[in-house]
């Protein structure tokens, strides 16, 4: 009797050491499927948001127009945000684009105007 007490323990412990790792298990599993589940319906509700932080919709605002500091301002948010969305469209920054030459035309020194007559 003693022989099977010291063979029957050894197996007994082992069953209930694979019981507890296996409720273990079922909840690592249960918190893994939460997470899953949370970051999924996370990174789906970030690609239906087009529009950017508060609700802006970028391509409405006149960007480029204005400086970005002065457009946060109106629109309550960072100039870097407004920098942001500027630059992923492609707009250069206010007074950084081409402008027109003052006059339009080349000057012509009056001495090759006397020249070409």
């Amino acid at each position: 009797m003693a022989a099977e007490k010291t063979i029957g323990d050894p197996i007994k412990r082992t069953l209930e050491a694979l019981k507890k790792e296996r409720t273990q298990m079922a909840t690592s599993i249960s918190v893994l499927d939460r997470t899953i589940s949370s970051l999924e319906g996370a990174s789906s509700e970030r690609r239906k948001r087009k529009s950017g932080p508060k609700g802006i919709d970028w391509d409405s605002v006149a960007l480029g127009k204005k400086r970005d500091a002065e457009i946060a301002r109106e629109m309550g948010v960072r100039a870097s945000s407004v920098c942001t969305a500027r630059t992923v469209r492609g707009i250069p920054a206010f007074g950084k684009g081409k402008k027109p030459k003052a006059g339009g035309k080349k000057k012509v020194l009056p001495q090759l105007q006397q020249q070409e007559t």
